[in-house]
């Protein structure tokens, strides 16, 4: 889920309205033609090991763009399932 979310943010393809935008290039919100080149992700009731490692192999390739992910805490195991329960 969060892979998809950050993937479609640096497509441009999430609703400006839902997840909106802070740039200092010029912004058409009608087409959302400004590249996304820093994204802070920020989970809400925690993120998880999993979900860290998958954002840090997936988009922290290269100097051009920088993921970061935030939460309230960090779930292992037996958070995340207590949580769910």
């Amino acid at each position: 889920m969060v892979h998809t979310l950050v993937d479609s943010a640096l497509k441009s393809k999430l609703p400006a309205a839902d997840y909106p935008v802070i740039s200092s290039a010029p912004y058409d919100a009608r087409s959302q033609s400004v590249p996304a080149s820093n994204v802070i992700v920020f989970v809400v009731g925690g993120a998880t090991y999993e979900e860290a490692k998958e954002l840090a192999l997936s988009f922290n390739q290269g100097p051009e763009l920088r993921v970061v992910l935030g939460g309230n805490m960090i779930h292992n195991s037996k958070s995340f399932l207590a949580d769910i329960s």
